[in-house]
């Protein structure tokens, strides 16, 4: 939508003020104006999506059609003009001047043998048509390198050239460069893409206008030429965020509708059947249905591709197939790229509209949100494409069409020769099971065909094949397992029997296996990640003298933070990279001794890495058993790879330590404490064990004192708990886990100061965290003369909007309370 007053706006509904347009040619210094274009013989024409269906994309070249006398001197085909409408008053002052567009001559016809041309001209989508094979070719830097491969058992060197990768953001700008059209510099949700050279084309063989349809699919918007002459990619509002629902039972849960970043409500347009202050309607025809909303987003190479899905919900997805943009990539990369996308189509959804005719708002622009006011109903639907057509008498026609449940039709396959592409393909029928993985960069696929007689798996990498079949073959009744390959290695120095009784034997001089978790060497070494003996009887021998030859060892981490032990709910290796978990549960990295935890934070909730200080401690309960002292225990923690601690022994005997305490308590005895690492440390000492137990508890369920309490009193389940560190006050907030509860009242008079005609009252909230909820009630109890209806986060302008209903024009007092941040 144009930015425009609302006494602007009011101009193109009042029916006082008069049309003109000029068409400005630069470059012939000429201007036509309403002096000689034929009366009401102007028509221009916009549209993002004239798909059946709601498809993303966009590039669809907009028109301008009129008839003029006087010109047949001018050669006017190929020339760039510039279009405004001028609004004039009754007294033929200018009121406004409305830029309609940039175009360029197509074709300047002469009609039949008269006096008069009529124009056809096409925004600078039209031209992006052309071929940018060379231009993609060499858009992406390459490095030639030596490369050394085994064919036929030899070594071979091959030179192969190996391409980097732009950006995005990078690409698209660099394309509306090579293509002469001016762009809007833009931010937009997947810019900083790392986009791979993944296919080869030929010359004549990739369409500008394809490319940019590809740039603007994986943004989640529709590319368009504005009215300034310029390209931009333009993404719909989320309807959602004007109030619009598909079930009441559905409203309010954040889960379904979360907040969006924009804010719909100022462009939606009302149109009424019949009004005096408002823009009006002549006709509309639409559906009975509103469409589903995009509950999840596949993305596939082909139409047999399997592909990678975004969202849990697959009842109505949106399809994205054959885009060259995301050829090679892994499903983590896809899905980060999906996810982004369907964040912008989650919010959409909308009355088809076939037909929707009215007096001609200029200032509306393909995207923009519109309601019709019906007298049973309203239609809530956006713009996808427009017709403008007359001068004085202007008549605008809006189109929005869509199917209740997407249909998602499949793209047709390009021709192009891929260079990167990986693709999961499953058919199935009555005869047969046929499964295909394949990556077209390393060239290699695999097959699993299956019938009801015959198991075929086949892979290939290059041209080369390998085959191995099971079947049973009917005319003899054999069974049969055949291996095709160049090179089969089956080697057994002494013995190697596949028996059918039911045994597999296995001898020779010397076994070796080798794998991530079991190891066996030459010498008979194992190695495993865990052994498990279950049954029978477990005898070990040595020849090595008193050495150990038993040792067992177990490893506790303990996490302390000022001083009070941290219960860990997850532990792993490395960072919790995609692991899920209660909010506030704790992970430890015992790779690298981070410390992280579930909660929310300014990238939203997630896990973030422990910022007060925190000590990592690894308790090792080591016995060993040897032939010589019998069984020994140790309790000792590492500190830079050395043992800090050692065995303890009372009296010569060794005890069992149990964490960091002993058991019990010895008290009034002559003992002798000694270690292994030192002598005696004194006879006659008494030895008093107390034991402190220190526990951090999170609290799930707070019950408060009464309101207006200096210093409330915190329960948990009936009992009054402590609260350690700062106090806390009524006044300033209660404070968990980085967000503090803020709490207020609006005091607003209706009969002097009224709510705007949506019913909508803007709550100002600092810091609001949106991902908590925010609860808004009746201040008055049951006097105040409203009922609270929808009440909606925005993040974007930090407030709460709640809808007011039944409201009388009195005094009314509104409390609301939220989380911020602190």
């Amino acid at each position: 939508m144009l930015d425009l007053t609302e006494a602007q706006k009011k101009i193109f509904y009042t029916g006082t003020y008069f049309n003109g347009y000029k068409m400005h040619f630069p470059d012939l210094d000429l201007t036509i104006d309403n002096d000689t274009l034929h009366s009401e013989a102007v028509t221009i024409k916009e549209s993002i999506c004239d798909e059946e269906d709601l498809m993303l994309g966009g590039c669809i070249a907009s028109s301008c059609e009129f008839e003029v006398s006087e010109i047949l001197q001018n050669d006017l085909s190929g020339l760039e003009f510039s279009t405004t409408l001028e609004v004039m008053d009754e007294d033929g002052n200018m009121a406004l001047e409305l830029p309609m567009g940039t175009y360029r001559v197509n074709s300047a016809a002469l009609v039949d043998d008269k006096d008069y041309k009529k124009i056809v001209a096409y925004d600078a989508l039209y031209n992006a048509s052309a071929d940018v094979s060379e231009w993609y070719n060499a858009l992406f830097p390459a490095e030639e390198k030596s490369v050394t491969k085994l064919q036929d058992g030899k070594e071979v060197t091959l030179k192969v050239v190996e391409y980097g990768t732009v950006k995005l953001k990078a690409m698209r700008e660099s394309l509306l460069q090579h293509l002469g059209i001016p762009y809007e510099t833009q931010d937009l949700i997947n810019d900083d893409m790392d986009v791979e050279k993944t296919i080869a084309p030929a010359a004549g063989s990739l369409p500008g206008a394809t490319v940019l349809k590809a740039i603007c699919t994986v943004n989640g918007g529709f590319g368009r030429i504005n009215r300034q002459g310029k390209f931009e990619v333009v993404q719909l509002n989320a309807m959602h965020t004007i109030g619009l629902y598909p079930s009441a039972r559905l409203f309010p849960s954040k889960r379904l509708y979360p907040v969006s970043t924009k804010s719909a409500s100022d462009d939606l347009t009302k149109l009424s059947g019949a009004s005096d202050t408002g823009p009006e309607y002549r006709s509309i025809r639409c559906e009975e249905y509103t469409t589903d909303k995009i509950t999840c987003l596949n993305i596939q190479t082909d139409e047999e591709d399997i592909g990678v899905t975004v969202g849990t919900d697959l009842s109505n997805s949106y399809l994205i197939t054959g885009n060259f943009l995301l050829y090679g990539k892994n499903v983590e990369e896809l899905k980060k790229v999906g996810s982004n996308i369907l964040e912008e189509l989650k919010g959409i959804y909308y009355r088809p509209v076939s037909e929707l005719k009215l007096n001609t708002l200029p200032y509306l622009e393909t995207g923009d949100l519109i309601v019709a006011e019906k007298e049973a109903e309203k239609v809530y639907s956006y713009i996808f494409s427009r017709t403008i057509s007359g001068i004085q008498a202007q008549i605008d026609t809006y189109e929005a069409k869509g199917n209740q449940k997407r249909q998602n039709e499949v793209t047709q396959e390009s021709e192009l020769i891929q260079l990167k592409g990986r693709t999961l393909k499953i058919q199935k029928n009555i005869d047969s099971v046929y499964i295909e993985m394949a990556n077209v960069e390393k060239k290699t696929s695999t097959r699993f065909e299956q019938t009801d007689s015959t198991i075929v798996l086949k892979v290939d990498s290059d041209g080369r094949l390998v085959e191995v079949a099971l079947g049973a073959d009917p005319d003899t009744a054999k069974t049969y397992f055949t291996v095709n390959a160049d090179n089969i290695d089956l080697n057994a120095e002494d013995v190697f029997n596949i028996i059918s009784g039911g045994t597999l034997n296995l001898s020779g001089k010397k076994i070796t296996i080798a794998s991530d978790l079991f190891n066996v060497t030459e010498e008979g070494e194992v190695e495993a990640k865990s052994i498990d003996i279950k049954g029978g009887s477990v005898k070990l021998e040595t020849t090595q003298g008193t050495d150990s030859y038993i040792s067992l060892k177990n490893l506790e981490n303990h996490v302390y933070i000022d001083g009070y032990e941290v219960e860990i709910n997850v532990y792993g290796e490395g960072a919790p990279e995609g692991t899920i978990a209660e909010l506030f549960s704790y992970y430890l990295d015992t790779e690298n001794l981070k410390l992280y935890q579930f909660c929310s934070g300014d990238e939203g909730v997630k896990w973030y890495e422990e910022t007060e200080p925190y000590t990592v401690k690894q308790l090792y309960i080591a016995s060993s058993l040897d032939a010589e002292n019998g069984f020994v225990a140790e309790n000792y923690e590492t500190k830079n790879g050395k043992k800090q601690g050692s065995a303890v022994y009372i009296n010569g005997e060794g005890i069992r330590l149990i964490k960091d305490f002993i058991a019990g308590s010895i008290a009034n005895n002559e003992v002798e404490i000694t270690t292994s690492y030192g002598d005696s440390s004194g006879t006659g000492q008494d030895v008093e064990t107390d034991l402190l137990i220190k526990a951090k508890i999170v609290v799930d369920a707070l019950k408060f004192a009464a309101r207006g309490s200096a210093q409330p009193r915190i329960y948990y389940n009936g009992y009054n708990v402590e609260c350690l560190g700062a106090p806390f006050s009524a006044a300033n907030g209660l404070v968990v886990q980085g967000l503090r509860l803020v709490n207020g009242s609006i005091v607003r008079n209706l009969a002097t100061d009224p709510l705007p005609s949506t019913g909508v009252l803007s709550i100002p909230a600092p810091g609001i965290d949106s991902t908590r909820p925010a609860v808004v009630c009746n201040g008055d109890g049951d006097a105040a003369k409203f009922s609270i209806g929808t009440v909606t986060i925005v993040p974007s302008t930090e407030c709460i909007e709640v809808q007011l209903t039944n409201v009388e024009l009195a005094p009314i007092r509104v409390s609301y309370s939220y989380w911020s941040s602190v």
